[in-house]
């Protein structure tokens, strides 16, 4: 379905096309190949107010991803139209957009485990040993040392570091790890939760203290005073 905008007079909608009569700012509107289209953040909005807020966010990633559109740019026109129909929702979704998300599988992946209280995490990261490569992170959470990969045969070096990583299909349904199960969002977001939880468990009567968080990663994303170090993945192909 194509959404068209015209002004308040004229046609009506019919199969595949759905009309929204609107008025839009000249400074809202582009040129491409002859035909008038909206411009990236004016997109982003209308796609941000019409979706639900989960599929907004996969294609947010990918507008963000393939232009130069940054989440500003969306939340300064967001503001310009406040009181406007399904605007007051646009905020929900910029939150979570993330243009480093490679593919809109990913992005439902990590859309699922927001959607099931899981903190924001850092997308395509690079975890690095003293000397060497540990592991590709397609999600990280530095604070908790928690990561997922989706290449298998990095667990164990990720554990040496102090990294909890769980080996998961992109799309969250195939085997993992040696576990040889199925891993459905519900299950994946409470590892998540469980491992992250470690740091900071409720005290228990008779139980062990509750472990206290890490440092925050350094600046550089150094952790545990070089014992690992987080960095995005663009940096490293970069210097390559």
């Amino acid at each position: 379905t194509v959404d068209m905008l015209i002004g308040a007079a004229g046609r009506r909608s019919r199969p595949g096309v759905r009309l929204h009569r609107i008025d839009v700012a000249p400074d809202e509107v582009a040129t491409m190949g002859g035909v008038r289209v909206t411009t990236p953040a004016r997109t982003a909005l209308d796609l941000a107010r019409w979706l639900p807020s989960a599929e907004a966010v996969v294609v947010l990633d990918a507008l963000c991803r393939r232009t130069s559109l940054g989440v500003a740019a969306v939340r300064a026109l967001a503001d310009r139209h406040a009181g406007e129909r399904g605007v007051a929702q646009v905020e929900q979704a910029l939150r979570w957009v993330d243009p480093r998300s490679p593919s809109p599988t990913a992005s439902r992946l990590r859309v699922g485990l927001l959607a099931r209280g899981v903190d924001v995490p850092l997308v395509a990261q690079v975890l690095e040993g003293q000397e060497q490569l540990i592991a590709e992170l397609a999600l990280a959470w530095p604070v908790v040392r928690v990561g997922i990969a989706h290449t298998s045969g990095v667990r164990r070096a990720a554990a040496v570091a102090g990294w909890e990583v769980l080996e998961v299909g992109e799309d969250a349904a195939q085997e993992w790890g040696s576990c040889r199960r199925a891993a459905p969002i519900d299950e994946l977001a409470a590892w998540v939760l469980r491992v992250a939880g470690r740091w900071d468990p409720p005290p228990r009567i008779g139980g062990p203290s509750p472990g206290r968080l890490p440092r925050p990663p350094g600046p550089d994303g150094e952790c545990d005073g070089g014992l690992s170090r987080l960095v995005p993945a663009r940096t490293v192909e970069s210097e390559k």
